[in-house]
């Protein structure tokens, strides 16, 4: 026998969503990190600098040397290749130039040459102090040295915040209610649960200057409501301020996403392959985040969402006949219950 307030949560045991708190949130956390800012406009412009190019280089450049009043930055596009970016300032004079007129200036005149093209780099010197070779990058300059990828590899941790009722949710079959804990894994619920995620992202699209569009996988591990589940979702991101420039801008990075799939339990406590219970269990979101850079390859990520799981609990429990308090047969009723619920979910991690 069994009552019929289990009846009605036989398939679906819910919480409100914080969703408006999400959705605020979001919105005046993130924002894109576009390029805002001229690296070489605040670096000394009155030294003037000589590259001199290899015999081998000169026809593919066009001269044999450039002239520049900044310091030539080299870049490390990758372990085979470095790049030297040059601001030709031949028959030019950018230290007359302030604000708006300098920054067009050093976007019109930057020249991207292989390192392996230069011969010497050389500070032509005046009568006080002789000549050097090779110099070293000013102290002043801070440069954005993040290239990222084609194909992203996230990894992250997950904390999420469910329903904050101190009761626990009932489950059919059960003549109390299980018992929930703040932060725990068994079947009576929790208000916080916790877990790992990773993601494979293929870049899809490049989308205007900056910004592009990458569509993969996600994957993880999380054990909550009494099963050791296993995700397994379309994972779509858009990434804006994706292409970086060494002069020009930051190398931060905003981001959108969002997942959709299903999830298997790995405990074996749910058998998803027998009676249809696989549609039981699935989960969709929604977020937005930041990748701060940490070196040329790699970002610390932090991201912020909105998650509602529908997670098959692992309790069986088969009804051949379900009556209510009267005696009347009201259902027959197999297989699992079926809690769904949203989450306001944190996850921090690195993005290489």
């Amino acid at each position: 026998m069994c009552n019929s307030k289990f009846i009605s949560n036989w398939r679906h045991i819910r919480t409100k969503p914080q969703l408006l708190l999400v959705v605020l949130v979001i919105v005046c956390s993130f924002h894109s990190c576009a390029p805002t800012k001229c690296v070489m406009c605040d670096v000394d412009n009155t030294t003037l600098y000589k590259v001199k190019f290899k015999e081998e280089a000169k026809a593919e450049i066009g001269k044999d040397k450039m002239l520049t009043y900044y310091w030539p930055v080299d870049i490390e596009r990758s372990k085979k290749k470095t790049e030297l970016y040059v601001i030709d300032c031949d028959d030019k004079e950018p230290y007359l130039l302030k604000g708006k007129e300098l920054e067009e200036f050093i976007k019109q005149n930057i020249v991207v040459i292989d390192k392996s093209k230069v011969d010497t780099i050389i500070n032509t010197g005046d009568s006080d102090f002789p000549p050097s070779i090779n110099i070293g990058k000013p102290d002043s300059i801070k440069l954005c040295n993040r290239f990222r990828q084609p194909f992203k590899f996230e990894i992250r941790g997950m904390v999420g915040v469910r329903d904050l009722k101190k009761d626990g949710a009932p489950i059919p079959g059960y003549g109390s209610e299980l018992d929930k804990k703040i932060l725990g894994f068994g079947g009576g619920g929790t208000n916080m649960v916790v877990g790992a995620e990773m993601a494979l992202l293929p870049r899809i699209a490049r989308v205007g200057l900056r910004n592009s569009f990458n569509l993969g996988i996600m994957t993880g591990f999380w054990p909550v409501d009494s099963g050791m589940f296993v995700p397994l979702a379309i994972h779509p991101r858009f990434t804006f301020n994706e292409f970086t420039s060494p002069l020009w801008g930051q190398c931060n990075a905003s981001y959108i996403f969002g997942d959709l799939g299903v999830a298997y339990d790995a405990s074996g406590k749910v058998d998803f392959l027998k009676d249809n219970n696989m549609p039981y269990s699935w989960f969709y979101d929604i977020g937005a985040g930041i990748d701060l850079w940490r070196s040329r390859t790699m970002d610390l990520s932090f991201d912020i969402g909105f998650r509602r799981t529908n997670l098959a609990l692992p309790i069986s429990q088969k009804y051949t006949e379900c009556v209510d308090n009267n005696g009347n047969v009201v259902e027959k009723v197999a297989g699992f219950p079926v809690r769904s619920i949203g989450q306001l979910f944190f996850r921090f991690g690195l993005t290489f």
